[in-house]
Order: structure tokens, then C-alpha cells, then sequence
């Protein structure tokens, strides 16, 4: 699970089934956010200066202002909203959050296509990918495994 994320699509066996309390780490959908995407929103977005850089110093007030601004881009609603996820990865350590394994309320997924397609342009290249979440490196889920009995009811259930 480790070695092999992010996962472009997400295995089944990560999808919580709380019917048979099935409860597999967290993991959050959405693209790597890493400075330089982060600095090119705020360019865009007029939040910097073009010579202004980000810093230690401006770049929380600049992450909260980068997401307000790409949700007005967006169209989101005050319901929906993008977040800034941490993740538990060897290339990247904050995510712009679409979506998670779990029911968490952000974008509806009819919107979640066009949204994909909007944030392309401040992305280059990237698509949005699975991460494990940092609740990952908690003991619990250190060595998550999925018993065999859980899988037959997987496979029982039609899901």
C-alpha cells in the first residue's frame, strides 16, 4: 500500500464498507500541491505580484486565498469547497483535495469532472491521483491488511 501509492484509480479494497465494519485508511483524491503550482494560482489569481515570491512568511495567507480564489474559478458553492489535505508520500506532502475514500462532503461528483478539467490549466501535465492520508503512519493502519473474511463479504455483497 506504501510502495505503490498514489494510485491513479483507487482499489476497491480501499473504499470503506462500514456495513461489515471494513475500515480502511483514509485517503484523499485531488492534485499534488507543491510551491511552484502554488505560487503560479497566486500569479494568476493577482494574489502576488509578479516578482513577488512566496515565503515562509505570506504563504498560509496565500493558501487560503489561492483555494477562495479557484472555487470562485470553479463555481463552487459554499458547501463545496477545495481543502489543502496533508498526505503520506515520498514526493509530495499537501494535496488540493477533491475528494476522499470516506463520505466527506466536497465536490458533488457530477461536478467533479468539469472541476478536474478548470484546475487542469494551473496543473500542467498532472491529473489528480490517490494519496494515503497522514493517519496512515498512526499504529492501526501501519500494516492494514484485508481479512479473508471481509473479502468473501466484498465479493457477496456486489460491490
Amino acid at each position: 500500500m506504501l510502495n505503490n501509492q498514489p494510485f491513479n484509480d483507487l482499489p476497491w479494497q480501499y473504499f470503506p464498507k462500514p456495513q461489515i465494519n471494513h475500515r480502511p485508511p483514509i485517503f484523499n483524491y485531488g492534485f499534488p500541491l507543491v510551491v511552484p503550482e502554488l505560487e503560479h494560482i497566486a500569479h494568476e489569481a493577482g494574489i502576488l505580484k509578479p516578482e513577488e515570491p512566496l515565503t515562509g512568511g505570506n504563504i498560509m495567507t496565500i493558501l487560503v486565498q489561492a483555494m477562495r480564489y479557484l472555487e470562485g474559478e470553479c463555481g463552487l458553492l459554499r458547501e463545496e469547497f477545495l481543502s489543502v489535505a496533508g498526505c503520506y508520500s515520498r514526493t509530495v506532502r499537501f494535496v488540493l483535495m477533491l475528494k476522499a475514500n470516506y463520505n466527506v462532503k466536497h465536490i458533488p461528483p457530477e461536478k467533479l469532472e468539469r472541476i478536474i478539467q478548470l484546475l487542469g490549466k494551473y496543473f500542467p501535465g498532472k491529473t489528480p491521483q490517490w494519496y494515503l492520508d497522514p493517519d496512515i503512519t498512526e499504529d492501526q493502519y501501519r500494516d492494514f491488511t484485508i481479512p479473508g473474511l471481509v473479502f468473501l463479504l466484498l465479493l457477496t455483497s456486489g460491490s
